[in-house]
Order: C-alpha cells, then sequence, then structure tokens
C-alpha cells in the first residue's frame, strides 16, 4: 500500500475501535439500543471486523442520526430519547453510555466554571490597566492624553463584542500621529502599549510603535522583542514588519524555530484552494532580513518543513497502532509555504538557498495528500525552475544524480522541473507571478542550453 492509503487504513481502523468502545457502552446502558449498518459498505471493515462503516442508532423507541462517528450521534441520542426513558434495559455493568455522559458534563460544567474564573480574571487585569492610563492622563499633554483613550479602544473589555470600525479608526488615529510626530509619544504610553502587545496579545499596537522605534531607536529594541513574541505565537503581518524595520545582525540570537516559521508563512503569497484562503502576504522581506541575521535558524526550519519521503517501517506494526500523523492539510501547507520562501531568498540569499536544493528534490518524492490538488508538488516544482533558471545551487547536477536512483513517479516530478524552467524561459508565459524571475536575454539563452540537453 502506498503512504496515502496505510494513512487512511490507520485512521479507518482508529476509527473502528472509538466506535467499538461506544457501542460496548451503549449496549452495557441498554439492551434495546442497536446499531444498524447505513449505506455503503467499505473493505476495512471487511478487513478488521471493526465497526467502521456508517451506522444509524435506533431503539424501540426512536430512531437516530447515522454516521461513521458513533461518538457523536450516540451522544446526541441519549440527551434526546435516553434520559428518564421507561423502556430501558441495563445491564448492571459500569462504566456505561450513562456514566460517560454524566462525567461529560460535569467536565462541562468544570470547564465553564474555570472559564468564568478566566473571565473574571481578565476583566480585573482589564480595569487596572484602565485605572493605570487615566493615571498616565493626568500627566500626559491633550495629544497624548487622545492617544490613551486610543489604546483604551484597542485594549477591548473581556466579555464584550469588539467594534472593528471604532477599533480601526483608533488604530488609523495611533498610526498618524506616530508617522508624522513619533517625539510626542512619552515613554510610559510607549510602556504601556508594549504591555498591551505582550501580555494581552493585542498585535495592532505594533503598528504605531513601528513607526516610533524607526525614528527613537532607543525603543528599538523593545519593540522588536515584542514582535517576536507576537511572531512566536503566530503569524501576524505587523510583527513580521517590524523584523524587517528593526532587526539587525546583532539581534539574530533571538530568532528562533518558532519566528522563522511565522515569518515563512507570512511570505507565501495568498491564495484560494477548495473555497479557503490560505497563505500570508507574500512579503518576503522580513524572511530575508531573518536569513541574513540567523541563517542556520532558518536553514533548520525550511528543512524540517520539507520532509523527506518517510522510509519503511522497519517493524510490521498492526494498522491503527501507529500514534496519528501530522494532518495531511498540515503538511501541505508548510511544504507550500517552505517552497515559496526557498523561491524567495534565491533572490537575494543564493548561498541558503542553493543550500535547500538536496532536500527539496527529496521532498519531492512526498506524495500530496488530495489528487486534485497539484500543489505542495507543482510549488517545490517551480521553487527548484527558479533555482536552475538563477543559476542558483546548480540544480541540473542534482536533479541528474536524483534521477539516477529515483522511481517512475519521482522522474516524472523532477521532468516537471524542467517544464516548470522552460515556462520561466519563455517570454511569452502568461501565467507569471510576481516572485518569478524576469530573464534578460542572455540568461534565457543560458537557461536553455542548460534545459534542453536534459529533455
Amino acid at each position: 500500500m502506498s503512504s496515502q492509503a496505510e494513512r487512511f487504513f490507520d485512521d479507518a481502523v482508529r476509527t473502528g475501535r472509538k466506535n467499538a468502545v461506544t457501542m460496548e457502552m451503549a449496549r452495557r446502558h441498554c439492551l434495546n439500543m442497536t446499531f444498524t449498518e447505513f449505506g455503503g459498505q467499505g473493505m476495512a471493515e471487511a478487513a478488521t471486523g471493526l465497526p467502521i462503516n456508517t451506522r444509524q442508532v435506533s431503539c424501540l423507541v426512536a430512531h437516530g442520526g447515522a454516521s461513521a462517528n458513533l461518538d457523536w450521534i450516540v451522544g446526541e441520542f441519549y440527551e434526546q430519547h435516553c434520559v428518564g426513558c421507561s423502556h430501558r434495559r441495563p445491564t448492571g455493568d459500569v462504566p456505561n453510555l450513562a456514566t460517560v455522559m454524566d462525567e461529560r458534563k460535569e467536565a462541562a460544567a468544570r470547564a465553564e466554571e474555570a472559564e468564568r474564573a478566566e473571565t473574571a480574571k481578565r476583566h480585573r487585569a482589564w480595569e487596572q490597566r484602565a485605572e493605570d492610563r487615566r493615571g498616565a492622563q493626568a500627566s500626559s499633554d491633550p495629544a497624548m492624553a487622545s492617544a490613551l483613550d486610543d489604546i483604551g479602544v484597542l485594549d477591548q473589555e473581556p466579555g464584550t463584542e469588539r467594534d472593528r470600525e471604532v477599533c480601526d479608526a483608533a488604530l488609523r488615529r495611533l498610526t498618524a500621529l506616530a508617522e508624522r510626530a513619533p517625539e510626542t509619544f512619552s515613554t510610559p504610553v510607549i510602556a504601556l502599549a508594549l504591555d498591551l502587545v505582550t501580555d494581552v496579545h493585542v498585535p495592532e499596537l505594533l503598528t504605531p510603535l513601528r513607526h516610533v522605534a524607526r525614528v527613537r531607536r532607543e525603543h528599538a529594541a523593545n519593540v522588536l522583542r515584542a514582535a517576536l513574541a507576537t511572531l512566536r505565537r503566530s503569524p501576524v503581518v505587523e510583527a513580521g514588519r517590524c523584523v524587517a524595520d528593526l532587526l539587525s545582525l546583532q539581534d539574530g540570537g533571538q530568532v528562533d524555530e518558532p519566528v522563522v516559521r511565522s515569518l515563512v508563512y507570512l511570505a507565501e503569497p495568498q491564495s484560494r484552494r477548495f473555497g479557503v484562503y490560505e497563505g500570508g502576504t507574500g512579503d518576503a522581506s522580513a524572511l530575508r532580513v531573518a536569513a541574513g541575521a540567523a541563517p542556520q535558524a532558518v536553514a533548520r526550519v525550511l528543512t524540517s518543513m520539507l520532509p523527506a519521503p518517510r522510509p519503511s517501517e522497519p517493524l510490521v506494526v498492526p494498522p491503527g497502532v501507529r500514534p496519528a500523523p501530522q494532518s495531511g492539510r498540515e503538511l501541505e501547507m508548510d511544504r507550500r509555504a517552505a517552497a515559496t520562501a526557498v523561491q524567495a531568498l534565491a533572490f537575494t540569499h543564493p548561498d541558503a538557498a542553493g543550500a535547500l536544493v538536496p532536500q527539496m528534490l527529496l521532498n519531492l518524492g512526498v506524495d500530496g495528500d488530495h489528487h486534485n490538488d497539484p500543489a505542495p508538488i507543482a510549488t517545490v516544482q517551480r521553487s527548484l525552475a527558479t533555482l536552475l533558471v538563477l543559476e542558483v545551487g546548480d540544480v541540473p547536477a542534482q536533479l541528474e544524480h536524483t534521477g539516477r536512483t529515483a522511481g517512475d513517479s519521482v522522474r516524472e516530478r523532477l521532468f516537471g522541473v524542467l517544464e516548470q524552467a522552460g515556462r520561466l524561459i519563455d517570454p511569452g508565459y502568461r501565467f507569471r507571478t510576481a516572485g518569478d524571475p524576469q530573464l534578460d536575454a542572455s540568461q534565457q539563452r543560458r537557461s536553455l542550453s542548460i534545459c534542453f540537453p536534459r529533455v
């Protein structure tokens, strides 16, 4: 079986084992509950004997929903029909469906209580921040008093709905003031804004803080630390801009792998796949700055996001025993983003991009997760083609070396790199993107001399 088929089969076996437990809990709860196959039948259940096919839950009183995930429909059926039912035929064994549902209710109640306590705690902290802002306003000039009001708008009260228009207007006023008169921002106001970014996760304030730090360099280090802390949580556009403007070679030690991963995601242009928009902004400036300051961290992250094919298992284990792997969608997003990042680095950091050519060639051996989606394989091919026409990393020689021992499917993908290179060479190619190289006549001739002998 292929790796993709193995993954699907393992997932089916895991589902079947969970369904078997659910059916046993239901049997112990009431002997009247039955699970009837509903719809088609698959080979996984026939091969394992586990309840993997879609089933409908029912009893003498009612018919419930049908699903391959029995836990979901059994829980719904219990709430609607089993509580207080006079026709119940219990076995007396525990645990059973009733005890499981009671435990879930208790866990949900505890989680709700913990959430209320956390909201109350955050509200007390918000009230203290509001009091601190009022105290700072008393000793501030009119410009800073107005800025503190706008900061207070962005510091949303916990439990209230965010008014996007009001918040956007407050951010525009703060940004305009920071662009036109950065010297008006006092040190206490800057400190309050930085605390909101790092402690309360209000990354919007990085926009005015970045404009202030570009002019008043004594605040650059603190703003940069806040931006890096934000990037460790998620890929935030304004945090990436802070890195592009404020990161220096001396700050390379602060750039760790979570930061680089966020910058890689931001460097990927936004695209629409299966009705969902994915990707970042397509701005690789922050990643390029990070590659200059922390090249080893960037190389480690890109290598991890472009994994080699999984080796064959040294030990044959039963299906469903292996730990659940990273989801196919997450893996594909990593591969697309990393390949796009390597393509962007080829223009400014050719040594760093060229060193990743062997890893990208290995990654071509990893199958995609969806047969209708050509990415990420096509994205890796296009990145390698860009390196080929830019003469970065000696792609032609490594293509030949890899092709000698590759299988037929991988050889087809290697040949696809040359096809992509041919499109980049063609001046009349209609689907050129902003990230593709613009070749002059001499570069086109050199690239043709490289590609045609191999075609």
